[in-house]
């Protein structure tokens, strides 16, 4: 082939050509493109169809630039929606730099689903549009979900209203034949039943599933709200007030202002998914509704004070926990929320980690609660079930790891072990009821959750910075780390449930709540978190190692008074409201008030795991030798014996041990009245109702000089 100069010529003034309309080449700048800020990639828009949409353009436009701007909605279908964002009073974006449009999905006639947003724009207008795009959803409120939500609506006001009366009226909670729980419950079964059920295939068991969901917020808000201000579900504290007294005046007026705020706070995110309705102010509307709800219960109960004094909490802590619920009752009636950021159900904040494998989360302080000791992040682990194993079922364990309560401790611990304040460096323990192989444990395909202990404070510490007069700052945390840990779990479960098609039950959940050593105290401390808020009522305690034993040389009860006010731990208002005084610390107190909140459920239980010869309780308890804390722990058992939903199992071990559950030989070998501990854990799970206590007296009054024999009936 011969070389052509001409072809040559014309093809460079071809490619210049092209080069030059597109913006490309020598004496041109590279394309520039807009940049789309709302929606966000992914996102969902709210449900009711108005959104915003906004565009930040590469420089100022001329009257020269070409703007065009469109949704694609389903196959082939483009919306040009250019002129809605131009600026007012013009026809063209003539120095516009950004421009946005309030759009309605429904009045564009959008098809429900992906939607995507295209942006081209040529800034100088002489050839070359850039195109940007983002992917967005838009899912309409249809009929069932509208009606459900209102359902749930008028079902939670007739069970809080019956709710409320029964306590004022028996101290106790409705009979679960209440004729006005029954109403309501029939009330809203049929309304479901009605807007969902449309005949199709799977439809009226979709509309009993969404009912059932629906039935266990209704009935068991109002439930949470009487354990939280009556003194949990069985009323300890109501239960010493008399009628028309102060003291019942004031609880009475913390639960009706409670729960109707839970209701405004509802109807008000309710609005504005449904109907777009003060969607910008709905967060402050609630807020406002807050502070008048706090005010009347301030006025109520003497500036608040009778109410700390008799429930445990502030009206402003009882009353900032109703938010939560009315986010979670929203997470159950609606599938997509938009634009409300909720607390609770499945959100952007919660990855659900992939099953069968322990992930480990790392919570931002700025968005969680949560924190360690040294100010660091706080870390945990959860593992879901693996696929095809029933994701509900649970098991949650808090570290042990001592205490430190003074300056030289602190700094002693600080300086030698710095990593018991922080939780980042954890690994997974896979070992003992952690096991994951199921050949092994009984528990292997549960899901599970490790909690590291970085705060020394057994897991107490409402959320304050304690600072000593040497400059050293612990943050007490170790509460709040339970709670917003739990959080996550219950939404990465409420999430990953939600993609198979399922609903999230609170009471479909199984739990075993347990910890050692310092953790067994945070279990025993934060037991009624998953019982009462977030009502998980089929849950099992079980604290290992941790007896808190009374008796010591310094007094566990003084102590506590000593850190408990807000200035320092801000422990009290993270106590069971049933049991919230400096005495609480002890066994002795502590187990018969939780036998009293136990027992609605079979797997309500607390089973008490702890050697019978322990250095280590011996010493964090401050004993002055084994035998004494020996003698301590069986004198306490024999007074306790008996003691309804409280068991025990105490190998008299002959030897220092500390801690079982999370050793592996131990969990599997180690018995008790002839049976190990991993087959009476197993069995009292699986049958509670039948879970007796192994406890046997041994032979440490022999191996063991000083040592005392059981007072009471005990396996040899």
């Amino acid at each position: 082939m011969r070389f052509s100069t001409k072809r040559l010529v014309a093809c460079v003034i071809c490619v210049y050509w092209v080069f030059s309309l597109y913006g490309v080449g020598c004496e041109r700048d590279l394309p520039t493109y807009a940049s789309i800020t709302s929606p966000t990639q992914g996102s969902a828009v709210a449900a009711n169809g108005t959104f915003t949409a906004s565009v930040n353009f590469p420089s100022t436009l001329t009257s020269a630039s070409i703007v065009q701007i469109e949704i694609q909605s389903g196959p082939g279908t483009s919306f040009d929606i250019t002129s809605q964002f131009l600026p007012s009073g013009q026809s063209d974006f003539d120095g516009a730099a950004s421009a946005s449009a309030v759009l309605d999905a429904i009045v564009l006639n959008l098809t429900p689903g992906p939607q995507t947003l295209y942006v081209r724009v040529d800034d100088d207008g002489v050839g070359g549009l850039t195109t940007t795009l983002v992917n967005f959803t838009w899912l309409p409120v249809d009929a069932c979900e509208d009606a459900a939500g209102a359902a749930l609506s008028l079902c939670f006001i007739a069970a809080s209203d019956a709710t409320q009366q029964c306590y004022i009226d028996t101290r106790s909670a409705c009979s679960p034949t209440d004729p006005a729980l029954v109403a309501a419950e029939s009330s809203l079964r049929a309304t479901v039943t009605s807007a969902c059920d449309d005949g199709s295939p799977g439809s009226a068991a979709a509309a009993t599933a969404l009912a059932d969901q629906l039935m266990e917020q209704c009935l068991g808000n109002p439930a949470t709200l009487a354990a939280r201000v009556f003194g949990g579900p069985h009323a300890k504290s109501l239960a010493g007030t008399t009628s028309g007294d102060a003291f019942e005046t004031c609880l009475d007026s913390a639960y009706a202002e409670s729960a109707d705020l839970l209701d405004f706070a509802f109807n008000a995110q309710r609005a504005c998914v449904v109907s777009g309705a003060a969607c910008a102010t709905v967060d402050a509307d609630i807020a406002t509704a807050e502070s008048q709800a706090v005010a009347a219960v301030e006025a109520a109960c003497s500036g608040g004070g009778l109410l700390a004094f008799v429930a445990g909490s502030s009206p402003n802590v009882m009353l900032g926990r109703v938010k939560e619920q009315s986010d979670c009752m929203m997470a159950a009636a609606h599938a997509n929320t938009s634009p409300l950021s909720l607390g609770c159900g499945p959100r952007p904040e919660v990855t659900v980690p992939p099953r069968g494998v322990p992930t480990q989360v790392i919570l931002d302080s700025t968005e969680w609660r949560s924190r360690c000791g040294d100010g660091s992040d706080y870390a945990f682990y959860l593992r879901l079930a693996p696929s095809g194993e029933a994701i509900e079922n649970l098991i949650v364990h808090l570290e042990g790891g001592g205490i430190c309560l003074f300056e030289s401790d602190c700094t002693s611990r600080f300086n030698s072990s710095p990593g018991l304040f922080n939780a980042q460096d954890n690994t997974f323990p896979d070992s003992g009821y952690l096991n994951t192989d199921d050949t092994v444990n009984p528990f292997g395909n549960w899901s599970m959750m490790f909690l590291p202990y970085c705060t020394q404070d057994i897991f107490t510490g409402g959320g304050t910075t304690e600072t000593f007069p040497g400059g050293l700052s612990v943050e007490r945390h170790g509460a709040l780390n339970v709670r917003e840990a739990l959080r996550y779990a219950r939404d990465a479960i409420w999430a990953e449930l939600r993609t198979f098609g399922q609903d999230y039950r609170a009471d479909q959940m199984k739990v075993i709540f347990a910890g050692s050593s310092a953790g067994g105290f945070g279990a025993q401390y934060n037991g009624h978190y998953p019982l009462d808020e977030l009502r998980w009522i089929n849950t099992t305690l079980a604290p290992d190692s941790s007896l808190a034993l009374a008796g010591g040389l310094q007094s566990l009860p003084g102590l506590v008074t000593l850190k408990a006010p807000e200035s320092v731990w801000n422990v009290t208002p993270f106590l069971a409201p049933y049991c919230f005084a400096s005495d609480c610390i002890l066994g002795e107190v502590m187990f018969p008030a939780h036998s009293e909140r136990l027992g609605a459920t079979p797997m309500q239980q607390l089973l008490n795991i702890s050697p019978q010869w322990d250095d280590t309780q011996t010493s964090t308890t401050y004993f002055a030798d084994e035998t004494t804390w020996t003698n301590a722990a069986r004198q306490t058992y024999c007074d306790l014996q008996g003691t309804p939903n409280v068991h025990y199992f105490m190998p008299a071990n002959v030897s220092p041990q500390h801690t079982y559950l999370r050793v592996e030989n131990l969990f599997q070998t180690q018995s008790a009245a002839g049976v190990t501990l991993k087959d009476w854990l197993a069995d009292a799970i699986a049958n509670p109702a039948a879970v007796v206590d192994a406890v046997e007296e041994g032979s440490l009054t022999t191996v063991q000089p000083g040592v005392n024999p059981f007072t009471c009936t005990v396996a040899p």
